[in-house]
């Protein structure tokens, strides 16, 4: 426990001469995270992620989920959005997460603009089954409905109701 708190006491004093260095932010990022002080570690995270590219996306998403389970879920969606404007590998999920987080907070129509953009992802990957496509649907159905865009809720259930005739799926 000594060496520990002395290696934090050293890291600490290392940014604090340069605020920017990489190495010692990354380590306090993830000593921060091991202490379950995500927003610490978020601090750590945020001086370097826009300066090394993908080096971080791991460690931000660490963050990132250690924010959303603290219950800083603003803090968590500001992480999960800017992982999504620059790791393509994980769109489809990501933009599923920022909904469902949207919708968490009470920001409705960013949750439909989510899923807007996982439907639009979904169907220019062809990686939605139409269950997965279904899904997506159903739940902007649902966001529609309660931002009072009920034209828009009926033309998303015409689709619906096209793509899945056989009425496979309850989502009426």
């Amino acid at each position: 426990q000594k060496d520990y708190a002395s290696a934090k006491g050293s890291l600490l004093d290392g940014v604090a001469l340069d605020s920017l260095h990489v190495n010692t932010n990354a380590l306090l990022c993830q000593l921060y995270l091991n202490d379950g002080k995500a927003d610490s570690a978020q601090v750590h995270l945020n001086r370097i992620r826009d300066l090394n590219g993908d080096r971080f996306r791991g460690l931000q998403r660490r963050v990132a989920d250690a924010l959303r389970r603290q219950g800083l879920t603003r803090d968590a969606l500001a992480q999960y959005e800017n992982l999504a404007a620059a790791d393509s590998s994980q769109t489809a999920e990501l933009y599923d997460l920022l909904a469902t987080l949207c919708d968490g907070v009470g920001d409705a129509d960013e949750a439909l603009n989510w899923r807007r953009r996982l439907l639009l992802h979904q169907e220019q990957t062809d990686s939605g089954a139409p269950g997965v496509k279904i899904g997506t649907l159903r739940e902007m159905a649902l966001l529609q409905e309660k931002t009072s865009a009920y034209d828009d809720a009926l033309a998303t259930l015409h689709r619906l109701a096209h793509l899945d005739s056989a009425n496979a799926y309850p989502y009426y």
